[in-house]
């Protein structure tokens, strides 16, 4: 299963815990986002790491899932980037 994940981290130590947290679990595309390819229940870890250390008050972290009817339709300007795990390339 494909993910994208994004956050919105307000303190600087904060956000490099999350973005160390996502780089463990998938690619970076952005500077807070993230592409993963991993089960439903490596993406619920990945939101239990990242919330023990998030201020929910003011942090946020959003994950959608990517099916590859979607992915399909995805467009990207700029360098391609390869899918995690495949030799396929992603197109965003």
């Amino acid at each position: 299963m494909l993910w994208l994940v994004a956050y919105d981290i307000c303190d600087p130590k904060r956000l490099r815990q999350v973005a160390t947290l996502c780089e463990d679990y998938g690619r970076r595309l952005q500077y807070s986002v993230f592409l993963c390819a991993c089960s439903f229940q490596a993406i619920d870890r990945l939101q239990g790491q990242a919330r023990s250390v998030m201020d929910l008050s003011c942090d946020r972290l959003v994950t959608l899932p990517i099916c590859k009817g979607c992915l399909d339709q995805v467009r990207q300007h700029g360098p391609s980037m390869a899918l995690p795990g495949t030799t396929d390339t992603l197109i965003v």
